[in-house]
């Protein structure tokens, strides 16, 4: 089963998979019945939420005792460090800020009831196939396309404007014609990952 508060997202999801129910839900109130689901996985949204611990308390409340459940999501250390900082410094910041912090995260998993939270970087790597904002880390020219611009939220959803937008793409596409694009990511390089799994248990 499938959840998302989105009816759009819905629609472009479902002819994806048959084979699962989708349902228009917001996280913080799911019309699904106490422990009656294995695991759960929630993909690039916590930042959608407007109570984390709410949301998570939910989740919590749908599991089995000890199902697993699994965040994928960035936080703001790993974003600042990224080279699109270079070219959409704006842009970046007001994402950087929307994003839960480590703490944060932790800390409302825990309010929620879940126990054993671990968390793993996770490195994005030239065969990604989804695009989403850190999707062009090894392939700056994929942030050209204005169809793969559109599908990512930070620059679709107001968080970077015309003007940002106009400017950095003309200057990412000059670096890349120039070769200087390389010094510009490995001046951003880091061990953190661009990404982070987090992984936690029901009660």
């Amino acid at each position: 089963m499938a959840v998302d508060a989105s009816t759009t997202m819905l629609a472009e999801a479902q002819h994806k998979c048959e084979g699962v129910q989708w349902r228009c839900m917001s996280a913080e109130h799911l019309s699904l019945d106490d422990q009656s689901f294995d695991a759960a996985i929630c993909t690039l949204v916590i930042h959608h939420f407007s109570r984390l611990v709410a949301a998570f308390a939910e989740v919590a409340r749908v599991l089995k005792p000890k199902a697993r459940f699994v965040l994928f999501t960035a936080f703001p250390e790993q974003m600042e460090r990224y080279w699109l900082c270079h070219y959409f410094p704006e842009m970046m910041r007001l994402a950087c800020e929307q994003m839960p912090g480590r703490d944060a995260v932790t800390t409302a998993l825990s309010d929620a009831g879940f126990t054993q939270c671990e968390i793993q970087p996770f490195e994005v790597t030239p065969a990604l196939q989804d695009f989403f904002l850190h999707s062009g880390k090894q392939r700056p020219e994929v942030y050209l396309s204005e169809a793969v611009r559109l599908g990512i939220s930070s620059f679709r959803n107001g968080l970077c404007s015309a003007a940002e937008k106009r400017d950095g793409v003309a200057r990412l596409a000059a670096d890349i014609e120039s070769g200087a694009v390389e010094s510009v990511m490995r001046e951003y390089q880091h061990s953190g990952g661009a990404y982070a799994f987090v992984a936690a248990h029901a009660s």
